[in-house]
């Protein structure tokens, strides 16, 4: 414990059961097979947990005195615990960067977006259950777990914590939470990735469908910045291929939302359907024989290759554009069969 600050209480004054801590606490890499408590505790700076081994955890009303509290718990496993908010002012902040979360419970007013107080960045979870009755509620955030919003000013820096601390700093690599720890493509596709595992793992099948597209969402743009922005030693070539990577991810998000929305499949073969109808109808010749409602039944039928001859004389390039439509046709019914199973499936 770094300047704790134990205060003795008068002898006929009152006994003071909550313990405050003037500077930071530290208790890197310790292994605690018990119940690691800080109930109701006043900390005036931050607490370092990090890299180590918890059984159980217990953060419950900390008092920050009305101001922003942080508590790191970098590359540690929590296999229990709870995760508090102060019950008055101020906010305690939990940086959860590559750490384990067991069963885990978050508390805090219901009103507050708790998420805000949470970095979520590569964090991994084995048998953190995402949809428990505990204070997050990934509703709020439609499943977009890396909301953490805090004045960076409000979090400490470790940049010279190495040499300053000779001989007393244990952790080899510090990984400054105000400098190195950012929340980049790669980072937030691990940090989406880890979350759908633990979904799956815990039967959450639902929001880890919602955590997959998310992931894929950051696998998107980050092919569109490796295409824009790309190195020189890519090249011409390598922009390109990230180009289309790009575009094909686009087209697999807007028909079928990854494999996760069966409504986009529908919605894209509506679409279409319209689309070719209206080709049919005032682009192709047959305007003469068929009316805008003929042309959408007709369109209808080529897309679900149930038009059993052309219609009266058609020409070629209306023959093909009929194969062509039943080809996707064909193509977004197999897709629709297989994003509505996978969905009943979740």
């Amino acid at each position: 414990v770094d300047e704790a600050d134990f205060v003795e209480p008068p002898p006929n004054g009152p006994v003071r059961s909550t313990p405050a801590f003037r500077g930071s606490v530290s208790a890197d890499m310790a292994t605690v097979t018990g119940r690691l408590s800080f109930d109701r505790t006043v900390v005036g700076g931050d607490v370092r947990i990090r890299d180590a081994e918890l059984s159980r955890l217990q953060f419950k009303s900390p008092d920050t005195g009305g101001a922003t509290g942080y508590v790191d718990l970098a590359r540690s496993t929590v296999t229990r615990g709870t995760l508090g908010q102060p019950d008055g002012g101020g906010k305690t902040v939990y940086d959860l960067f590559r750490t384990t979360l067991g069963d885990v419970k978050f508390t805090g007013d219901p009103d507050e977006l708790l998420f805000t107080r949470l970095r979520l960045l590569r964090t991994r979870y084995d048998g953190f259950d995402f949809t428990d009755d505990d204070a997050i509620d990934l509703s709020r955030v439609d499943n977009w777990i890396h909301r953490f919003d805090v004045d960076p000013m409000a979090i400490p820096c470790y940049c010279g914590d190495g040499p300053e601390h000779a001989g007393r700093y244990i952790v080899d690599d510090a990984v400054c939470p105000r400098h190195d720890r950012e929340a980049d493509h790669s980072a937030l596709q691990a940090t989406y990735a880890y979350a759908k595992n633990g979904a799956d793992a815990a039967g959450d099948n639902v929001t880890a469908g919602a955590l997959f597209y998310r992931e894929m969402r950051f696998h998107r743009a980050e092919y569109l910045d490796n295409a824009l922005y790309g190195d020189s030693e890519a090249g011409v070539l390598g922009r390109l291929r990230d180009g289309s990577r790009w575009a094909r991810s686009w087209l697999l998000a807007a028909s079928t939302g990854y494999g996760e929305l069966p409504y986009r499949v529908v919605v894209t073969s509506l679409t279409l359907i319209c689309g070719f109808g209206y080709l049919y109808w005032n682009r192709s010749g047959l305007a003469g024989e068929l009316g805008p409602l003929e042309a959408l039944t007709f369109s209808f039928q080529s897309f679900i290759s149930f038009v059993l001859g052309p219609p009266g004389t058609t020409t070629l390039t209306q023959e093909i554009t009929s194969a062509v439509e039943g080809f996707i046709g064909a193509f977004l019914i197999a897709l629709f069969v297989f994003t509505f199973t996978r969905r009943i499936h979740r």
